[in-house]
């Protein structure tokens, strides 16, 4: 494990840190616009380095997904998960996540994810 690996790990011990701190020690009604932007970002901070740690248990330890371009498809999936989590939290804090809103969700990441697949290389 490299210099990545560690920054990896430490984003994850960071997010997961100050998730708990909002989790445990804040009371939302006293939050105001910036204490809701840095919760959100935490999360997407965690949901991210989850998703890299956990690929790279069930596939690098086992010698598979080690090239260059995987590598860097992981790292756009695990970005686009990400948001995907984070904007479904913010829809069922909100009180507007419903099926037809995850599928409108799920339609958005595919053509994100299609879109930075198949769009014009310069």
């Amino acid at each position: 494990m490299g210099l990545r690996g560690f920054f990896v790990f430490f984003v994850l011990l960071a997010s997961l840190c100050s998730l708990a701190f909002f989790l445990l020690l804040t009371d939302p009604r006293y939050l105001s616009v910036s204490g809701f932007l840095a919760f959100y970002a935490s999360a997407f901070g965690a949901a991210w380095s989850m998703i890299i740690v956990g690929w790279y248990f069930v596939f690098m330890r086992r010698g598979r997904g080690g090239s260059t371009s995987a590598r860097a498809a992981l790292a756009r999936h695990a970005s686009l998960a990400a948001l995907c989590i984070v904007v479904a939290l913010f829809l069922s804090q909100m009180r507007s996540l419903s099926w037809y809103t995850v599928v409108s969700l799920a339609a958005l990441a595919a053509f994100a994810e299609y879109a930075m697949l198949f769009g014009k290389k310069r």
